[in-house]
């Protein structure tokens, strides 16, 4: 399943999440609503974060990633996931959210 958000009060879609995963998102909503607005859709420019699990990541990394490099993956401290920025324009990102151990595909 994948998880698309770009507002701070989409946040509600993931209370599973870690703490630490979740402060990570909220951040990275901040700096997309200080810049971009808080009245945006997915579409819209600034971007949004992409929550992916196992079954959807390689279909993701195919159809709205395509051939994008990241340009950088942190891990996420305290939890097992990972943050990785992919530039699709100069003014359009994703910020992809996911367990640790599917990295490898983000690299690939």
């Amino acid at each position: 399943m994948v998880i698309n958000i770009w507002k701070e009060e989409h946040l509600d879609l993931v209370q599973e999440l870690p703490q630490q995963v979740k402060e990570v998102m909220r951040e990275n909503l901040k700096i997309l609503e200080e810049n971009y607005g808080t009245e945006r859709t997915v579409e819209d420019l600034g971007g949004y974060i992409a929550l992916v699990d196992e079954d959807d990541i390689a279909i993701f990394k195919e159809e709205i990633l395509k051939e994008t490099i990241a340009e950088y993956i942190d891990e996420i401290e305290g939890a097992d996931y990972i943050s990785a920025l992919f530039l699709l324009s100069s003014d359009f990102a994703i910020v992809v959210i996911c367990e640790k151990k599917l990295r490898e595909i983000l690299e690939q």
